[in-house]
């Protein structure tokens, strides 16, 4: 085992190296698809459209003739925003030149837990499968002849990038804004997701064959 130049024309190598090319568009399409920003996988933070809930304090203080009102507050309550360093660690730690200073306690922003699902799912595909498909192309180019876990790596490429592009799709449905990209970027990781099926067929046929190349 060891490199050899004959490894870069197998069929293996050539399927990475077409998925490895699918797989960097995505990944493109999600960092920087928001005119340079992120392009969150799902819904991503949604301003909060109804009021905070508010908590009003009242303390009173009543004689046999009258009723005297001491003090009234009203405070506003939001402990899901919560800063996550304080001052001295923030400016330790981040440029306030580049960086707002306290980003998660904004009040109008929100993430359901669908959203935050789908965030971590799409990073898991686009930007684990990129990483993921670099070492196996490095793999078969040292001779590596792996074929259960390549049969593995496929399949689970298949299956991570159709659910992650119909999801992306399907959720900005009903989205005011967004709508072009996300179909764009969620066509982009089910045309992706058929490289893998195409690889993942070849697998099962060197797998049932016993072929070595």
């Amino acid at each position: 085992m060891g490199f050899q130049p004959s490894n870069v024309m197998t069929k293996a190598f050539i399927l990475k190296f077409v998925e490895l090319f699918f797989v960097f568009i995505v990944f493109l399409l999600f960092r920087v698809g928001r005119g340079g920003d992120v392009f969150y996988w799902g819904a991503g933070p949604q301003l909060v459209t109804e009021p905070l809930p508010t908590t009003t304090t009242a303390t009173t203080t009543a004689t046999t003739t009258t009723t005297t009102t001491l003090a009234t507050t009203t405070t506003t309550s939001n402990a899901a925003f919560d800063k996550f360093l304080d001052e001295s660690e923030f400016e330790q730690k981040y440029n306030d030149e580049f960086v707002s200073p306290d980003p998660y306690a904004t009040p109008e922003l929100f993430m359901s837990e669908r959203a935050e699902n789908d965030l971590i799912f799409g990073i898991l595909a686009s930007v684990g499968y990129f990483y993921i498909t670099i070492v196996l192309m490095i793999g078969i180019l040292m001779g590596d002849r792996q074929k259960f876990t390549m049969f593995l790596f496929n399949a689970f490429g298949f299956l991570f990038f159709i659910a992650i592009g119909s999801e992306q799709i399907d959720v900005y449905k009903k989205m005011p804004t967004g709508k072009s990209k996300a179909r764009g970027m969620g066509a982009m990781a089910i045309l992706t997701s058929f490289t893998f099926l195409v690889d993942t067929v070849f697998s099962v046929m060197d797998i049932m064959n016993g072929d070595e190349d």
